[in-house]
């Protein structure tokens, strides 16, 4: 027992030192996006169907996030630990269509994407209906969305508790974009 107490110790300390030297420098790129740019899109896709779930619904995609997975032993810590990462991400959708119903509980609610923390929503649109009476962050393109929404259209009946929006529940940078949207329900903002 004393064993794995010492053992669990030593993955504490070294954690412990991972985490406090840790610097990550996402550069997002997918703002400058160009219709020839392949990777890291999903363009030209359209939904016909209706799309149901609790968090992070969309008649496109879910999220659109950058998540690193590490399994045991993909990291071993030896002496003083010291990791600064940096890279860059393109997640783009573009010129996409959502006809289809969405349907949602919790939150993050979009007609295109439910929760955006990297990418780019761009020439996209949504014209299905979002059913979503309990859940926060409703948006006819977006429902959260941390980066940038351009050239997009929504015009659809939406429902949601708080952060109802025609384009984005909460959005952070929204350019050229429009919603004809009948919110036919919302608590706050």
């Amino acid at each position: 027992m004393n064993s794995m107490m010492n053992q669990m110790q030593g993955m504490i300390n070294s954690v412990s030192s991972l985490t406090a030297n840790v610097g990550v420098d996402v550069n997002d790129i997918s703002r400058a996006d160009t219709p020839e740019d392949t990777i890291g899109k999903v363009a030209g896709c359209e939904n016909y169907g209706e799309v149901a779930g609790e968090n992070a619904v969309g008649g496109i995609a879910g999220m659109l996030n950058n998540e690193i997975i590490l399994s045991e032993g993909d990291v071993k810590v030896e002496g003083k630990a010291n990791a600064n990462a940096k890279g860059t991400i393109r997640l783009v959708i573009r010129d996409s269509k959502n006809y289809g119903k969405i349907a949602a509980s919790k939150k993050y609610v979009g007609g295109i994407a439910g929760n955006m923390v990297y990418g780019a929503i761009i020439g996209s649109c949504n014209s299905g209906n979002l059913d979503a009476l309990s859940a926060d962050y409703v948006g006819g393109i977006a429902g959260n969305c941390n980066t940038v929404i351009m050239n997009c259209y929504s015009k659809s009946i939406m429902a949601g508790a708080d952060y109802v929006g025609g384009i984005a529940g909460y959005g952070t940078e929204v350019y050229d974009s429009y919603a004809f949207t009948d919110i036919a329900a919302c608590t706050e903002y």
